[in-house]
């Protein structure tokens, strides 16, 4: 059994996990797979796979027609493999949930300052995965987005090899640019309005690096973690900042020498890097 999803939507979703682990692509379209690979054709993946299978043991099932219905992935496929009630049976929590438009725009900041310095691959780790935990959003930043002319163009590159999965497979049903497609389509904003002035992004990312210390300092306190691990922790970030806001990182490195208190070693990593 095999769920479609057509190609833009999967990219932009493959665009969602590129930034979960430092991905550094501007185009949500191109930043998970080359759509020149053969990762997009469809056509190609199931027909490898019938010739193993055979043609009566694949099923396709369209991801966004299951979603557009408001049905359940979970029982769409128990009702394909006949399991009507199941027993037993615990429907998983929903984790692999689409990044906010706040946490796409500071993953891919942060994933672009690690790119171009090549430096603190760890602490840049560390940061990803506060910022995807991080409670805090602004809602008037929007997802990142392709414009609807990016998306055509993209689709197109796959208009033949859908129109012959579409009756080789799928019994005739419209799959890739369809009317519903367009209708869709017609619907997106172009990329440049989702995007937020960089000024606003990088003060954003600063203050999730003073959070982050933040929380590495109370680790600190509560556990007696080890001193080193601490400065080194302290300095890169501090390092990272530095690329963003200088006035904004000369705040941060003032609060985590107050924090410090007695941490002279701590005091002196900050004096060192921003003397005075």
């Amino acid at each position: 059994m095999v769920y479609l999803r057509r190609q833009d939507k999967l990219a932009l979703t493959l665009f969602n996990e590129a930034l979960k682990y430092g991905g550094a692509g501007n185009n949500p379209l191109y930043a998970g797979q080359n759509p020149d690979s053969s990762y997009y054709d469809y056509l190609n993946l199931i027909e490898m796979w019938a010739s193993v299978f055979s043609t009566e043991n694949i099923s396709i099932r369209l991801f966004d027609e299951i979603k557009s219905n408001n049905q359940c992935l979970y029982k769409d496929f128990l009702n394909e493999i006949k399991i009507e009630r199941p027993c037993g049976f615990l429907r998983p929590a929903r984790k692999n949930t689409a990044l906010s438009g706040y946490k796409q725009n500071l993953l891919l900041l942060l994933s672009q300052i690690q790119q171009s310095n090549g430096e603190h691959g760890q602490i840049c780790s560390e940061l990803r995965t506060h910022i995807i935990n991080s409670r805090n959003n602004s809602p008037e930043i929007p997802q990142l987005q392709a414009s609807r002319e990016e998306r055509t163009q993209f689709l197109n590159r796959f208009s033949q090899s859908n129109r012959q999965l579409s009756e080789k497979w799928l019994n005739g049903r419209a799959f890739g640019i369809d009317p519903a497609a367009v209708t869709e389509l017609n619907q997106n904003q172009p990329m440049p309005a989702s995007r937020p002035g960089k000024e606003v992004v990088e003060e954003l990312l600063v203050e999730e690096i003073r959070l982050f210390l933040d929380s590495k300092l109370k680790e600190k306190i509560a556990h007696s973690h080890n001193s080193d691990q601490l400065q080194y922790c302290i300095s890169a970030a501090i390092a990272i900042s530095a690329n963003l806001n200088t006035k904004k990182t000369n705040h941060l490195v003032q609060e985590i020498k107050i924090r410090c208190g007695s941490h002279t070693d701590t005091k002196r990593v900050t004096n060192c890097m921003f003397p005075g």
